[in-house]
C-alpha cells in the first residue's frame, strides 16, 4: 500500500465534502462545518495549519436522512454509521472514501475497514433543566468512556505509562460481558431522548465536547456560506454563539507548543 500525505489527504477530504454539500444542497438536508474545522474556516480559510481532519453536524432529523438516503449517490464514497450497524466503532458517522484505508495507532475500528473520511456529528435534542442537563450528560459521559476503552489499544500508546496500562486492562477485563452494539444502543437512546425540533435547547450528546455545551435549537436553523480551501460551505448563521459555547475566545491562536495534529493515524491508497 502506498501512503497517503498530508496534503493529499486534505485534498481528498475536502473531495469528500464538495460532495457533501452537494448532496446536502440538492435534498434540503442542513449541514454546517463544524469545531475544529469551523474554526479553521473563519480564522485561516480553511484548515487550521496543523489540522488533518474535516467535522461536520446535522440536526438529528436531518443526519437521519442523510445517511439514509446517501448511499449509492456517489460510486466512491460510502457512508458508515452505527444507526446503520450497530457494531460501528465510532457514536457518529463517517463518510469514507473507497480504495484507501485508515489505520489508527492507538484505536481499533472494532473490525471496520475504514477509509480517508469525513466525521458528521448529530446535533440533538437537550433539556432545559441545568440538574438534568447535568445528569444526562454524565450518563453520556460514562458510555462514553465504556466505548474509549473498548476500542482503545494497549500499544504503543501505554508502552511507557504502566499505571494507564494497567487501568486500561481492568476497563477491558469490566467491560467483556458488555455487547459492543449495547454500548451503542445506549448511546443513541440517550443522545435522542430529547427530540431535536420540539426542544428549546440542543447540543452534540452522542460524543459530547467537554463541559457545558448546550445551546438554544435556533442556533441550527439559519446557514451562510463560509470558505474554507477555496470552495464555500455551511456554517451557522450564528457560528460566533455556537463557537464561544465549546471553544470560548477560539479566534485567539494557542500557543506554539499546542500547535500540533491531535489525532494520531496513516492513510494509504489500497
Amino acid at each position: 500500500m502506498k501512503e497517503i500525505s498530508i496534503e493529499e489527504l486534505k485534498s481528498l477530504q475536502t473531495g469528500i465534502t464538495v460532495k457533501i454539500h452537494d448532496f446536502c444542497t440538492r435534498h434540503g438536508i442542513r449541514y454546517f462545518l463544524g469545531y475544529g474545522s469551523l474554526i479553521g474556516a473563519v480564522r485561516h480559510k480553511g484548515y487550521i495549519p496543523w489540522d488533518e481532519d474535516i467535522d461536520l453536524g446535522m440536526p438529528r432529523p436531518d443526519y437521519e436522512r442523510f445517511i439514509h438516503s446517501f448511499n449509492g449517490e456517489y460510486p466512491d464514497l460510502m457512508v458508515f454509521a452505527p444507526e446503520l450497524d450497530p457494531g460501528y466503532y465510532a457514536p457518529y458517522a463517517n463518510v469514507c472514501l473507497k480504495g484507501t484505508l485508515l489505520e489508527e495507532m492507538n484505536l481499533s475500528h472494532h473490525g471496520r475497514e475504514i477509509g480517508v473520511k469525513v466525521d458528521i456529528f448529530p446535533i440533538d435534542g437537550a433539556p432545559s433543566d441545568d440538574a438534568e442537563y447535568a445528569r444526562l450528560r454524565e450518563k453520556m459521559e460514562r458510555w462514553n468512556r465504556f466505548l474509549f476503552y473498548k476500542l482503545t489499544r494497549l500499544a504503543p500508546r501505554f508502552r511507557h505509562d504502566k499505571v494507564l496500562w494497567a487501568k486500561t486492562i481492568v476497563w477491558k477485563l469490566m467491560l467483556l460481558p458488555l455487547p459492543f452494539s449495547a454500548i451503542q444502543r445506549h448511546i443513541h437512546a440517550l443522545a435522542t431522548s430529547h427530540d431535536f425540533e420540539t426542544s428549546e435547547m440542543s447540543d452534540k450528546l452522542s460524543f459530547p465536547n467537554p463541559g457545558n455545551t448546550r445551546m438554544y435549537r435556533s442556533v441550527f436553523e439559519h446557514y451562510i456560506d463560509v470558505e474554507f480551501e477555496g470552495h464555500l460551505f455551511k456554517a451557522p448563521r450564528d457560528y460566533d454563539v455556537y463557537q464561544r459555547a465549546i471553544y470560548g475566545d477560539y479566534m485567539q491562536l494557542p500557543p506554539e507548543e499546542e500547535r500540533h495534529p491531535h489525532h494520531g493515524f496513516h492513510a494509504y491508497w489500497k
